[in-house]
């Protein structure tokens, strides 16, 4: 009698045991399978290309732009720039990195019509009042050295406004601290 109720435990324990493979094993397929399908439908994957690929020719153009713009390779970041533009008028980070890419190539007005569009489309973008008080405070070192001394303290009087306007909106930003500093002491040295 002992010797039967062992056995009945014995196959209960072995169903159990079968019971626990067959959940493990279907976790681990489930786990491995969304694996699979994450990595294939991840914006870089083969086939998310093939499945979307006007989706990701544009996610292709964006990364380009962001490498060029990254490594400084300002000719090139701008002409991929222009396009997302295009494609994306209100996209304030592809204006924004357009007009400080103008900036860096000398083009000065170009860079404060698109970081003025920035500040349209998003007022509290400390950045474009950032970028634009160093064209201000550019502008007014030209003037300066050029003579042109009443040019130059209206250039730091809006390369002031335009940075007070950052350091309302981002305070702790050392960097605008600086450029506050300097242009105040720009404005003491003028005759």
């Amino acid at each position: 009698m002992k010797l039967q109720t062992i056995q009945c435990i014995s196959k209960s324990e072995r169903g159990n045991q079968k019971i626990a493979m067959i959940i493990a094993t279907t976790l681990i397929v489930a786990f491995l399978g969304f694996l699979v399908l994450s990595f294939l439908f991840s914006s870089g994957s083969p086939l998310n290309a093939l499945l979307f690929p006007e989706k990701h020719k544009k996610m292709e153009k964006q990364k380009q732009a962001i490498i060029l713009y990254d490594s400084k390779q300002w000719d090139k970041a701008r002409t991929k720039l222009e396009k997302l533009v295009e494609e994306n008028p209100d996209d304030t980070l592809y204006i924004y990195m357009l007009g400080t890419t103008y900036a860096r190539l000398g083009y000065p007005e170009k860079a404060i019509g698109k970081l003025k569009r920035v500040i349209e489309l998003d007022p509290k973008h400390h950045e474009a009042f950032g970028s634009m008080a160093s064209i201000y405070y550019k502008y007014g070192e030209d003037a300066a050295e050029n003579g042109s001394y009443e040019k130059a303290r209206d250039y730091y009087k809006m390369a002031e406004g335009k940075i007070a306007q950052a350091l309302n909106l981002a305070p702790d930003k050392l960097a605008y601290q600086e450029i506050q500093k300097q242009i105040i002491e720009e404005q003491e040295r003028l005759p």
